[in-house]
């Protein structure tokens, strides 16, 4: 394909301390689809899923996020929705503002991983499966997603709100299950009613359904290490491009010592792809735990794999 352009972004978060140095990497490096970068190693700075609880229910971040309360408190501050609790909310919109581009991505916890990835102080037990919890956790992660679908749009940009939902897996997860589809549904109305797009970053097996029957803008995927899983599901990636969708391969990981060119290009070769501007080379995952030297490096080693892919195509 002659018109792919393979343009380059990234997954969330960045190993700067400074916020002007990551702004200004970004516009650089990711212009294709710039983000607002998450700055994991600037002290006070919460990872993705500590920063989406209110401060005074967390008990700790070491080893994973444990809130101080039981399900019925949680689920008492999932249905209040109190957003002024949330102060990274300030930060996302003082980056959406100093960005470039017209469309932005900003990366969440989507509502699976959301309660999945977080533990109470009385069981280590995951908050997804107390069914009561579920759907004021996806009314929650709605009201934050609009919130900064909102921000965005007085910045004069639009918001491309990525849930991000590396937990969303069968058989654990009922993926395809309709009640599950409604739930993200509200989320992605909330999102286009406050101006903005939805996309989805779910790692490894793509969920099916949510592809075909949501109306998601983009997906995300780690097709270095789950690239026959995706092989797979060719024709519903197929599918999803067809009808305008795009797709972001992520094609290095930030833990691995050197990047393989060939393998990506093996990888891709499985994988499907469409003209224009449908389909984004990325990093496995978001890089805030790697140095900013390998975070260079990763950046030359997409910038490398866009030409070969373009050459082999021309």
């Amino acid at each position: 394909m002659t018109s792919v352009r393979f343009g380059l972004t990234g997954v969330g978060s960045l190993p700067f301390a400074d916020e002007a140095e990551a702004i200004s990497h970004v516009k650089s490096c990711y212009s294709a689809l710039p983000f607002t970068p998450e700055l994991t190693q600037t002290s006070g700075e919460s990872g993705m899923i500590a920063r989406m609880w209110p401060a005074e229910l967390v008990e700790s971040t070491d080893g994973g996020v444990r809130l101080s309360v039981d399900p019925d408190r949680i689920g008492e501050a999932l249905r209040a929705k109190d957003l002024s609790a949330l102060p990274f909310l300030d930060t996302v919109a003082r980056r959406l503002r100093l960005s470039d581009g017209p469309e932005v991505a900003v990366h969440l916890a989507g509502p699976v991983t959301l309660l999945r990835a977080t533990a109470t102080a009385a069981a280590r037990g995951e908050l997804w499966s107390h069914p009561r919890l579920r759907e004021p956790a996806c009314s929650y992660v709605a009201a934050i997603a609009a919130a900064v679908a909102t921000a965005a749009r007085a910045a004069g940009r639009t918001a491309l709100i990525v849930l991000d939902e590396p937990l969303l897996a069968p058989p654990t997860i009922d993926v395809d299950n309709p009640a599950n589809l409604l739930l993200f549904s509200k989320i992605i109305q909330s999102v286009e009613e406050a101006g903005g797009r939805t996309g989805i970053h779910s790692c490894g097996t793509p969920p099916t359904a949510m592809l075909l029957h949501l109306d998601f803008s983009a997906a995300f995927f780690d097709a270095r290490t789950y690239g026959g899983e995706l092989s797979s599901k060719r024709r519903t990636l197929e599918r999803f491009l067809r009808r305008g969708g795009r797709i972001g391969y992520g094609v290095f990981d930030a833990r691995d010592a050197a990047d393989d060119l060939e393998a990506a290009l093996t990888t891709l070769a499985s994988l499907p792809l469409c003209d224009g501007e449908g389909i984004f080379l990325t990093a496995a995952c978001g890089t805030g735990n790697a140095s900013s030297a390998r975070e260079a490096a990763l950046v030359a080693a997409l910038v490398a794999l866009r030409a070969r892919l373009i050459g082999a195509s021309a």
